[in-house]
């Protein structure tokens, strides 16, 4: 699966409900530090937009937070753009 990560290669993890699908997928990311935004897009109910845009809105500040020094290379890289 790391292999797969690093080499850009499309990933499909299978298998029977709670058998441990997302935390092997999460800590294949982790080990080689691949940035990475999870949704999870399962409801109780039928979602509505305000229901989207709130997990996208939680997993990118989940996003920012892992990932401060990529966050700040890239806004001192368009600092610089005119």
């Amino acid at each position: 699966m790391i292999n797969g990560i690093i080499n850009d290669k499309v990933i499909i993890i299978r298998g029977l409900r709670r058998t441990g699908k997302t935390s092997l997928m999460r800590v294949a990311l982790n080990e080689v530090s691949y940035p990475y935004i999870h949704l999870d897009i399962r409801f109780t109910r039928r979602p509505r937009q305000v229901d989207l845009i709130g997990l996208i809105r939680r997993r990118l500040e989940d996003f920012q937070a892992r990932n401060r020094s990529i966050i700040n290379r890239v806004g001192n890289a368009l600092s610089r753009v005119r």
